[in-house]
């Protein structure tokens, strides 16, 4: 069984991936009220209840290694840690706006993952329809506005934009702008399962001694 762990933002998450089914066996998102140390434990012991299963189960662990707020990028990988050391199983860190891009494989538009940043900056990536993924130099740290002012071309936008964001964006884009759905911008732990399964049946596991979360800052900030 695979394990998720992601706590990078507010919008935390827990799945339990069945890798010999290819089957997710149980799911669990929610709303962060800034307290994962609190929430996350108990979230993860009711959902291994619920499957008839513990910790033992597990045959790898997933984890979103960020860009995330620092505390809650912390607990989430170093729980993720404790228990790969501890069932001596692999670990493997997905950046985070690579498992909003996992959702919309499927896409014929140039796709801008968001991520919230506080004050009212977001964390931005592009992905374009066919190439390399994003990479950690390409990651952007800026506002919607700002983000869209640079943008020239039609652009799908997914991840943590509310309806504030969405006007922010069409103001500026117009049409070009085209927005998912508010359950498919949701970053589910689902997608983050199957994008660490992907790199752990093809051998490319993280080390847990030196893996180590993503923090980014803005220059001047």
């Amino acid at each position: 069984m695979i394990l998720a762990i992601d706590t990078a933002t507010r919008s935390a998450g827990l799945a339990i991936f069945d890798p010999e089914r290819e089957v997710v066996l149980a799911e669990h998102v929610w709303r962060s009220h800034i307290n994962h140390t609190v929430e996350l434990t108990p979230n993860l012991h009711g959902m291994l209840v619920t499957q008839k299963l513990t910790t033992a189960n597990l045959s790898g662990i997933v984890v979103v290694r960020g860009p995330g707020s620092f505390t809650s990028l912390r607990i989430g990988m170093s729980i993720g840690k404790a228990l790969a050391y501890a069932h001596e199983i692999d670990i493997v860190a997905i950046p985070t706006p690579d498992v909003i891009a996992h959702a919309h494989r499927s896409r014929d538009l140039p796709l801008w993952a968001i991520l919230e940043a506080g004050r009212g900056r977001v964390v931005a990536a592009r992905y374009p329809v066919d190439g390399p993924e994003s990479s950690e130099a390409d990651y952007q740290i800026t506002t919607l506005v700002e983000l869209a002012e640079q943008i020239n071309e039609p652009a799908l936008f997914s991840g943590e934009i509310d309806s504030a964001g969405i006007r922010q964006l069409k103001d500026t884009l117009g049409p070009s702008a085209v927005l998912a759905s508010p359950a498919n911008r949701v970053r589910r732990p689902a997608h983050l399962a199957e994008a660490g399964w992907l790199k752990l049946k093809d051998g490319h596991a993280d080390n847990a001694a030196t893996l180590a979360p993503i923090y980014l800052h803005r220059p001047g900030s």
